[in-house]
Order: C-alpha cells, then structure tokens, then sequence
C-alpha cells in the first residue's frame, strides 16, 4: 500500500525544509512542486530533480507508466487548456518520446 502525505503552505512558511527533512527518511519520496509537473514537466521536458530531463527520468516514466500505462496516453493540453505547445517552456526538446 503506498501511503501519500500532501504538504502545502504559503510561500516561505518552511515547507521546502520540512518536505527536505522528511525526504531523509528512508521510504519517503519527496515529489517538490507537483503543480508544474504537467506544464514544466510532461509539456516542457524540464529536469528532475535527479539530473535528467522529465523523459529520461526512471522515476517519472515508472509513475506515469503505474498511472496512465505511460505518459504518452495523457493529453497535457486537455489537462492545461490555457497553455498552447509553442508557449510552453522547454518545448525545443518535444514531448516525451518513452512510455
């Protein structure tokens, strides 16, 4: 069973050290700002975290595979309908070619 603990708060009132803290435990994935992950990530291809761009990151491309059967089935524009392909950030690299 995979148990999910949603942190929020206003900006600056220390959830980036408390999420930093709590992803020393062991088991414990710290994800960051999910909010951007369909436009920064999935549209734009930005880096994780890790080092590696959103397509090439093993972690990423296991949870969209868990989710979706591979981040190729999720419509992003559908998902963010304000946001156009060509005004997305990082779109020069294109949308993730791996499921």
């Amino acid at each position: 069973m995979v148990r999910v603990l949603f942190l929020g708060g206003l900006g600056r009132s220390g959830t980036t050290l408390l999420e930093r803290l709590l992803g020393e435990l062991p088991g414990v994935v710290p994800l960051g700002e999910v909010v951007h992950l369909w436009e920064r990530d999935i549209a734009g291809d930005e880096r994780c975290a890790c080092g590696d761009h959103f397509s090439e990151c093993g972690f990423w491309q296991a949870v969209g595979e868990k989710a979706f059967g591979g981040w190729r089935h999720v419509d992003v524009w559908r998902v963010l309908p304000c946001v156009t392909p060509s005004s997305a950030r990082g779109t020069s690299r294109g949308w993730p070619a791996s499921g």
